[in-house]
């Protein structure tokens, strides 16, 4: 073996298949050294993570918003880049202990084939042992077929212990994978209105329980964003994130062409601390309100996609809403550390329901409350939407990573998702 089959059994992989032939003739020490160069890669990573949020604690030489906001930023960046060097470190050991395996297993083979040409027997790919001519001498015959059926046993064990390590060790690399964050991208643009495109126009209303925020024009645009906040997004000052995010988010899609609009959704009473956010009672005064507001959405623009992002709490909103009847008016919706929603995760849309999709920051402290069965506000929408083991197995080492990160001191994840302009809808 020692080629790991990423693409895993059963699923039309193109991996050839294991036999006595490419045992024998696989590189388990390059297996080992490729192991080897993967960990020190993410021990770097890891390093460097590590100075990047170290550099983030400003002191009394630099402080306010803007020092806070730079602050998000880095730290939305270095805790991703955290979490992917302890899976490439895991995926390093994962592939040397695969290694080790292959060489162990290469050294069964090569004895039992050696043992086999000193008896003059023919060794057939899938492992079987078959005696020569010498096989017709009395004397000799039943001996050869005694040794040949020992051999063909050792053999066709060695070739299912391969494929079992194969199959376990492409199974957790996938696990890996599939657990591990993506690797932030070069920064995005401020929202100056700078390189020929003006600065986008803002629009602040009040409904019956605070301000709604609308950046671009909502009956013209392709896509209408409606971003839902959570705690304390009640308090004075709270739409100015918001805001500034919305505003990255239309100019950013101007520059690439394209028309789209965002409302900061904050016309609910929003839970002012977690105590309050570990209740459900703003989410259902709030659910109805939310309907409404998209079914107005819809009027004013038939067209345009829409989609709705639930933030922390918010996420609670968004999911009591499309949980009551008669749903939300959204062809998409998101979930952005969420403590849970009454809804199932990962849907894949359908007639008259919206697409559902979920992320969550490396480390973010809200992933403690909620679970795959359940949680504070209902099931975590990150659950895998299907039972394979490479999509639990990515589960579970997402959830380990964001114990990872939050030991190494990264405890402000949570708040990173509308501070970082690179987090797009």
């Amino acid at each position: 073996s020692g080629d790991l089959n990423l693409q895993g059994s059963g699923r039309g992989a193109l991996m050839p298949p294991v036999t006595v032939d490419t045992i024998r003739a696989s590189d388990a020490q390059g297996l080992s050294n490729a192991g080897h160069n993967v960990v020190e890669l993410g021990e770097v990573l890891q390093a460097r993570a590590e100075e990047a949020l170290e550099a983030t604690h400003w002191g009394p030489s630099w402080q306010g918003s803007a020092a806070e906001a730079a602050s998000h930023a880095a730290d939305s960046s270095s805790a991703p880049v955290l979490a992917t060097g302890l899976s490439l470190v895991a995926g390093g050991w994962v592939t040397q202990a695969h290694s080790r395996v292959v060489e162990a297993v290469q050294t069964v083979v090569h004895s039992a084939c050696a043992a086999a040409r000193s008896a003059g027997c023919m060794v057939s790919p899938d492992g079987t042992v078959t005696p020569g001519a010498l096989v017709s001498v009395p004397a000799l015959g039943t001996a050869l077929n005694a040794l040949a059926g020992a051999l063909s046993a050792v053999l066709r064990a060695a070739l299912a212990f391969i494929r079992a390590s194969d199959a376990g060790s492409s199974t957790a690399l996938q696990a890996l994978v599939a657990g591990s964050p993506a690797i932030p991208g070069p920064p995005r643009g401020l929202p100056t209105g700078l390189g020929g495109h003006a600065p986008a126009s803002v629009d602040i209303s009040f409904g019956s329980a605070g301000p709604v925020v609308t950046v671009g024009d909502v009956a013209s645009a392709e896509q209408v964003i409606t971003l839902v906040s959570g705690v304390g997004s009640s308090e004075p000052g709270a739409t100015e994130k918001t805001t500034a995010w919305a505003r990255t988010q239309v100019e950013e899609a101007a520059k690439q062409g394209r028309s789209i609009a965002v409302v900061a959704w904050h016309d609910y009473n929003a839970p002012s601390n977690l105590v309050a956010g570990a209740t459900p009672f703003a989410s259902r005064e709030a659910a109805p309100e939310l309907a409404s507001f998209q079914r107005d959405l819809r009027a004013v623009n038939p067209h345009a996609e829409l989609k709705v992002i639930g933030y922390s709490y918010g996420s609670a909103v968004v999911g009591t809403a499309i949980a009551s009847s008669p749903g939300v008016e959204a062809d998409a919706v998101e979930f952005w550390g969420s403590p849970g929603t009454p809804i199932q995760p990962a849907s894949s849309g359908g007639s008259g329901h919206p697409m559902v999709s979920a992320r969550s920051a490396p480390g973010d402290l809200i992933s403690g409350t909620t679970g795959p069965w359940g949680g504070v506000h209902g099931v975590d929408p990150m659950r895998p939407k299907d039972d394979s083991a490479s999509s639990w197995g990515g589960y579970a080492w997402r959830k380990l990573l964001d114990g990872y990160v939050i030991s190494r001191g990264e405890l402000d994840s949570h708040s990173s998702y509308v501070a970082d302009p690179q987090v797009t809808p």
